[in-house]
């Protein structure tokens, strides 16, 4: 696709891909952790992957509440507004993170989309402590996310999961909701050959 006088790739060829990972033994696994975590919490949850300065979901299994967090697989978002990618940014290299803020544009998606760089640097230290990220109204005003990491067994991120649900029950159930959302990490991780003694200095 092209804009201005970039481009960039298209919708077909994360087709291509959706098809290759289908078959892949992890995609199995995680539809299998991400169902029982919607059966955990009712709400709809994603698995996202890092594409360059933004995410991209690339599997969704939505709630089955008539009110509910909706989002496309796919669909992607910066990495400064999203619970997936702060994530992501959470777990850069300070040299990555420095890069990062220079060559980026911090514009909202709404109105609390959080643009300050220091407050940014801020959040993203405490993810590094707390395993998780939690968004409020910053990508969708009416939507929170929870996200945690999720690592290959070299220690690298694979991807985020995230619980994404509307403001009202995700202030409610937070502690629920990260609880579960670390539990199904865990899980995925080691399904991918992960163990949290290789690679404390490791992650990436």
């Amino acid at each position: 696709m092209r804009e201005e006088d970039n481009y960039f790739l298209g919708p077909r060829i994360f087709q291509f891909a959706q098809s290759i990972l289908t078959n892949h033994p992890f995609e199995s696994v995680l539809r299998g952790v991400m169902n029982d975590v919607v059966n955990q919490t009712g709400e709809t949850i994603l698995f996202a992957v890092r594409d360059g300065e933004k995410v991209i979901y690339s599997s969704v299994i939505e709630s089955p509440q008539p009110v509910r967090y909706v989002a496309q697989q796919g669909i992607n978002r910066p990495l400064f507004c999203s619970a997936s990618g702060l994530v992501m940014l959470a777990f850069d290299t300070q040299q990555e993170l420095d890069d990062y803020f220079r060559r980026t544009e911090l514009k909202p998606l709404t109105p609390n989309s959080i643009t300050d760089e220091n407050e940014l640097r801020g959040l993203i230290s405490e993810i590094r402590k707390t395993g998780y990220s939690s968004t409020a109204g910053t990508a969708h005003v009416d939507a929170a996310g929870f996200g945690v990491p999720v690592f290959r067994a070299d220690g690298h991120l694979a991807g985020a999961l995230v619980i994404g649900a509307p403001l009202e029950r995700a202030k409610r159930n937070k502690k629920r909701y990260v609880a579960a959302a670390k539990t199904a990490a865990e899980q995925l991780s080691r399904a991918l050959g992960y163990r949290s003694e290789v690679g404390e200095t490791g992650r990436h």
